[in-house]
C-alpha cells in the first residue's frame, strides 16, 4: 500500500531508486485531508540559486517557489545498518538551509 513507507527497495539498490520510492509514497500523502506540507521533488530543478536538493516541502496549494519552501531534504543510501553520515553529506544538507 502506497503512502505507509513499508515497501521499501532492497538496501543494495542504487540511491536514484530510493530517491524515486521516497517521493512516490509522499505523493501519495498529498491527497490525505488536513495535509498541510507537500513534498515537492526538486532533484532535477535549481530551485535554491544554483542547487537542486532532491526534494523541498512546501504548504499545501502554493506554488513551487523558494520563498515558499518550509524544508530542504536529501536522499541518502547508507552503507550499512550502522552507518552514519558522511561529513561530506551534512555539509551538503548545511548548505541547502544556508539558502533556505
Amino acid at each position: 500500500m502506497r503512502g505507509r513507507f513499508q515497501d521499501q527497495p532492497d538496501a543494495s539498490e542504487i540511491e536514484d531508486v530510493w530517491q524515486e520510492y521516497f517521493i512516490e509514497e509522499c505523493n501519495e500523502l498529498k491527497g490525505t485531508r488536513g495535509t498541510k506540507l507537500i513534498v515537492a521533488d526538486t532533484h532535477l530543478t535549481p530551485l535554491l540559486n544554483t542547487r537542486k536538493p532532491d526534494f523541498v516541502f512546501i504548504q499545501n496549494g502554493r506554488p513551487l517557489d523558494p520563498l515558499n519552501v518550509a524544508a530542504v531534504g536529501e536522499i541518502r543510501k547508507r552503507t550499512s545498518q550502522a552507518s552514519q553520515f558522511a561529513n561530506a553529506d551534512v555539509g551538503h544538507a548545511i548548505a541547502f538551509g544556508e539558502k533556505v
